[in-house]
């Protein structure tokens, strides 16, 4: 790509609250936002695939995967607290 002349290829409509975070494993894109759970979408057809619930809907702000992705940490928007999914 030139990053100087980029172009909206596809806009697709995550269906949550205000997306703050992406991350990226194992073919699949995990959307954080503020209010809703963790939406799982597939690369290949940009569906979604799941929905990873937050506890006490705190959001999440931030996301990365350790572990050869076994584990994934979240920032918590709402509370100072991480989040460790397994």
């Amino acid at each position: 790509y030139n990053a100087t002349n980029l172009i909206i290829h596809r806009n697709v409509s995550v269906s949550a609250d205000v997306p703050r975070s992406i991350a990226e494993h194992g073919g699949f894109y995990y959307i954080g936002s503020d209010n809703d759970p963790i939406l799982v979408i597939d690369i290949s057809n940009l569906s979604v695939v799941n929905r990873i619930p937050v506890p006490n809907n705190s959001g999440v702000r931030d996301m990365i995967f350790f572990n050869q992705g076994q584990t994934m940490v979240a920032a918590s928007a709402s509370r100072d607290a991480l989040l460790l999914f397994e």
